[in-house]
C-alpha cells in the first residue's frame, strides 16, 4: 500500500496564485495524499475568504484539503510547524503558496525514500521563473549534494528550498521542526538535519517550479537582514568541522551579502566593509565590490 503523503501550503497575502499550487498538486501521478492548507491571513481579510472559497473547488483530491485558519499571522516557519504537526503522512512535502510542484515530483521522491532509509530529506533540481520579465528569463538550480554534508553545506550556504523537499516526519520532529527566525527558515531546518548528523540526497531532475517577481532584487528589509545574521551565528557554531581558509571564506560571504543589504545604512555598510577587510584571503574581492557598488551608485558605467 503507498504510503501517505502530507503536503502542508502556508499562505499568507498570495491568493490568486494559490490555485496554481492545487493544481500542480491535482496533478500529481502519486495519488496518496493529503493537503493541509494553513491560512494565515488574518480571518476578516478579503485573502482569507478566497483562500476558503478556492478550496472548495479541490474536493476530488483523494485524501481532500483541510484547511487551517490561523487566528492571527505567525509567520511561515510557524505555519508550516502548524501543518507538520496536524499532518497525517510518513512523509511531508511543503509547497509556498506561489510555487508549484511537477506531476511526477511526489512519486519519484517516495520511491527514493523507500529505496534509501538512511536519508531524511529529499530534494530536487527546480526550475525558477521570474513572472515579470519580459525576456522569460529562467534559471535553474541543479546542486547535487548527497549524505552529511555539513561541511559543503558551510561552504555554500545554500542546497534547496522547502518546495524542492520531501521529508520523513519523524526526522523533521525529532529536531523540532522550523525555527521562528525572520528569513533563511529552510537553510536553517537543514543546518538543523546535518548537524544532528542526518543525510539528505537528490533526485537529479526538474521537478518544481519557483516563481519570483524581479530577476535583480536583493532584499533589504529588516527581516531579511536578521535572518541572514542568525544565520551566520548557526553556522559559527559547527566552524570547528572548517579550515581557517574556508572560514574565512564563508565568513567573507556573509558579510558581503550583509553588506549589500545593508548599503543604505552608512553605519551597518561600514562594519560589514570591515568584516570583509580583515578576510586577507579575499582582499582583491571586497576592493572590487566596494568600486562596483560606488560607482554603480554614481551613474558611472564605465567603471
Amino acid at each position: 500500500m503507498e504510503k501517505l503523503v502530507s503536503i502542508v501550503i502556508p499562505t499568507y497575502g498570495r491568493s490568486k496564485t494559490i490555485q496554481r499550487a492545487l493544481d500542480s498538486v491535482k496533478g500529481q501521478t502519486y495519488t496518496n495524499i493529503e493537503v493541509i492548507v494553513v491560512n494565515d491571513n488574518a480571518p476578516t481579510t478579503e485573502n482569507a475568504e478566497i483562500v476558503k472559497e478556492t478550496i472548495k473547488n479541490y474536493g476530488d483530491i483523494k485524501n481532500g484539503i483541510r484547511l487551517i485558519n490561523n487566528p492571527q499571522n505567525v509567520g511561515g516557519a510557524e505555519a508550516r510547524n502548524i501543518g507538520l504537526r496536524n499532518s497525517n503522512g510518513t512523509y511531508v512535502a511543503f509547497l509556498d503558496d506561489d510555487d508549484e510542484i511537477l506531476p511526477n515530483k511526489i512519486e519519484q521522491q517516495v520511491k527514493f525514500l523507500e529505496e534509501n532509509p538512511n536519508v531524511s530529506l529529499v530534494y530536487c533540481y527546480s526550475k525558477t521563473v521570474f513572472d515579470d520579465s519580459n525576456n522569460n528569463d529562467v534559471v535553474y538550480d541543479k546542486n547535487n549534494y548527497r549524505g552529511n554534508c555539513l561541511r559543503e553545506f558551510l561552504l555554500d550556504g545554500t542546497i534547496a528550498a522547502t518546495t524542492q523537499w520531501l521529508c520523513r516526519k519523524d526526522s523533521l520532529n525529532s529536531i523540532g521542526g522550523f525555527d521562528n527566525v525572520p528569513s533563511k527558515q529552510d537553510s536553517t531546518l537543514i543546518l538543523k538535519l546535518l548537524g544532528a548528523g542526518m543525510n539528505i540526497d537528490v533526485v537529479p531532475e526538474v521537478l518544481s517550479i519557483y516563481h519570483v517577481q524581479s530577476s535583480n532584487s536583493i532584499s533589504t528589509s529588516e527581516k531579511s537582514k536578521l535572518g541572514l545574521a542568525l544565520f551566520r551565528d548557526r553556522c559559527r557554531k559547527h566552524y570547528n568541522i572548517l579550515t581557517e581558509k574556508e572560514v574565512r571564506n564563508v565568513e567573507y560571504k556573509f558579510a558581503e551579502q550583509l553588506y549589500l543589504k545593508n548599503y543604505n545604512d552608512k553605519k551597518k555598510r561600514t562594519e560589514n566593509f570591515q568584516e570583509m577587510k580583515k578576510n586577507r584571503y579575499c582582499y582583491a574581492y571586497y576592493r572590487a565590490l566596494y568600486y562596483y557598488l560606488f560607482f554603480l551608485k554614481h551613474g558611472r558605467k564605465d567603471a
